[in-house]
């Protein structure tokens, strides 16, 4: 069986592999370089390149898999080709690196450097330099406040300080606490959660689901709000301190005071954020 491999032609910050270490450097040239304009479109053509992996990804994990197709060997073949399929579409790309870009330059200070957060400890600002990105675009294509995902990635994760762990110590990107309902088929991780019973903190054993990676993490918190029912409310309003409120009478989490954690930290964003 052979695979086939797009090699894509070189692009200056885009590098030969997909991950979110290289994104947070462009995301830093976006803060220091001298030609801003450069560093977005690199910013751009990584997140275009990341977003059509995970669609392969999807695609494949949709299709009926086949025994002598479902070995470890074959989805780790699977995966490389995946990513050298997306660089390679990537460059020159779909359209929406564009769309990205013109966002960027958009929401960009006189100076070239986007718009981000007040003065705030070192450990939320690695966070947000980190993430940022990747919550403002899926807040551009799901219609979700943009300030409602940080918040509930910051929140949920501790400001990935408090990141669900597997058993080994290894990270399951799970940035929204989201649970592995019966619905679930993908990896899991179970830890000790604090849930409220009669408003009440009990400790329960739970099982979250776990990605590959940060993206994947961002993608699945988005269809879970688009596409369930009770969410509906919370991108019917572009008031991100409403649709904490209304996610939190949804029954996202279980604290009684979840919605007003998730304002304070809002605060922390720039009011252009």
């Amino acid at each position: 069986m052979s695979f086939v491999r797009y090699i894509p032609r070189p692009v200056e910050g885009l590098g030969t592999s997909l991950d979110f270490n290289g994104l947070a450097s462009l995301r830093q040239k976006l803060r220091t370089d001298t030609e801003p304009k450069a560093a977005q479109q690199q910013v751009a053509q990584q997140f275009e390149a990341l977003f059509i992996q995970l669609m392969l990804k999807q695609a494949r994990q949709a299709s009926v898999a086949t025994p002598l197709l479902d070995g470890e060997p074959v989805r780790m073949a699977q995966a490389l080709n995946d990513e050298q399929t997306a660089l390679g579409l990537a460059n020159p790309g779909l359209g929406l690196a564009q769309a990205l870009f013109e966002q960027l330059r958009a929401t960009a200070s006189p100076t070239g450097v986007a718009k981000a957060v007040r003065n705030i400890p070192g450990h939320v600002r690695a966070f947000i330099d980190k993430l940022a990105d990747s919550a403002s675009l899926v807040a551009r294509h799901s219609g979700i406040p943009e300030k409602l995902i940080l918040s509930q990635a910051a929140l949920e994760s501790g400001w990935g300080r408090r990141e669900i762990r597997h058993e080994d110590g290894s990270g399951s990107f799970n940035l929204f606490g989201i649970k592995a309902g019966a619905g679930w088929s993908g990896k899991v991780a179970n830890v000790v959660t604090t849930e409220y019973v009669d408003g009440k903190p009990q400790k329960l054993i739970q099982a979250f689901r776990a990605y590959g990676s940060y993206m994947e993490s961002f993608s699945d918190y988005a269809r879970l709000i688009t596409q369930s029912a009770r969410y509906r409310g919370v991108t019917q309003t572009d008031c991100a301190q409403e649709a904490a409120r209304r996610i939190q009478d949804a029954g996202y989490a279980t604290d009684p005071e979840y919605a007003n954690k998730l304002i304070s930290i809002m605060s922390y964003f720039d009011a252009d954020h």
